[in-house]
């Protein structure tokens, strides 16, 4: 499945009732804001008792310390299985760490303008008929109400 895949399958999936679309990078440019967003995960996952010491529970669970130390917990299999299992996509992608350590990533990795407009393009061409959303941070503002 590739990126653009991805996104069709999220675009179809926004108006499920069982699924619930949370758009990373508006997390983590929150800081630590994005705790806020607990409440509203547990509601949707039907945790009625949640309180401040399940959140502060999970906050440590989903630090990226804790993500380094268990990476293969978050490398994607599970959608990788599903993919099979429904046969959802021409080409299954394989799982892969998604989590790196700080001091294993390069602070300065920018992408170029021409890789910039390459996606630009791409988006008008694949994305905006489908989602009506001319760019990706429309895409990702519609999705995550």
């Amino acid at each position: 499945m590739n990126i653009w895949e991805m996104y069709s399958e999220i675009w179809s999936a926004r108006n499920d009732p069982s699924v619930k679309i949370l758009v990373y990078e508006a997390l983590v440019a929150d800081g630590p804001a994005y705790l806020n967003h607990l409440p509203m995960i547990a509601e949707f996952l039907g945790i009625d008792d949640a309180d401040e010491a399940l959140y502060s529970k999970v906050a440590f669970l989903i630090s990226r310390a804790q993500m380094v130390k268990h990476v293969d917990a978050f490398d994607d299999h599970f959608i990788t299985e599903k993919g099979r299992e429904l046969g959802r996509a021409l080409r299954v992608m394989e799982p892969a760490a998604k989590v790196r350590s700080i001091d294993g990533q390069k602070k300065d990795t920018v992408l170029t303008e021409k890789t910039i407009e390459w996606m630009e393009d791409r988006w008008l061409e694949r994305m905006t008929p489908l989602t009506g959303h001319a760019s990706y941070d429309e895409f990702a503002a519609a999705i995550a109400t």
